[in-house]
Order: C-alpha cells, then structure tokens, then sequence
C-alpha cells in the first residue's frame, strides 16, 4: 500500500519545508537549507496572490470551491482555473529544481 504526504499551501510561504521535500535524502544540513531558500523564493515569485489564496483557502481552510468563490465573489469555475494554474506552475517550478 502507497502512502501518500499531502502539503498544504499557507499564504506564509515560510511554513513549508522545501528542503526536507526535496532534498529528503541529503545529510547535507546547508545544501537542504540552500534549496529551501530557493525554493521558497521560487513560490513566492512564482504564484499571483490571487492562485496563493485560493490554494490556501482550499488546502489550508478545507473550503470548497463553490465557498472560495462565493467568499472572493467570482465563480466557481474563476476559482478552479486559479488553482489549477497554481498547480501547473509548482509542477514547473518543481521540475526546475
């Protein structure tokens, strides 16, 4: 059986650990802590506010699309589109890594 680790996107970026996401099996303390410098930039830079806020409000709040959008006042198709961009771009930025 496959166990699978979900990370909840914050608006603080500072909360996730991208050094121990990538860099699991490094013993290398600084070259982890390079990376999560890097990575953390990476997000911040990468995401708009508004792809920022839906992931938080849908991962981190546990809200449904159809509440993040009546909370933003856009539609619910406004909302889906902005996470899955945000998705899409953390998938790219990933695989930069």
């Amino acid at each position: 059986m496959i166990t699978r680790r979900v990370v909840k996107i914050s608006e603080s970026i500072d909360s996730i650990d991208p050094g121990r996401l990538l860099c699991a099996g490094s013993t290398n303390y600084r070259e982890r802590e390079a990376m999560s410098k890097i990575l953390k930039r990476a997000l911040d830079v990468s995401l708009t506010q508004r792809q920022r806020l839906c992931l938080t409000m849908y991962y981190n709040d546990e809200m449904t699309m159809g509440q993040i959008a009546q909370e933003l006042g856009v539609t619910e198709s406004t909302v889906s589109r902005h996470i899955k961009a945000a998705r899409k771009r953390l998938l790219i930025v990933r695989r930069l890594m």
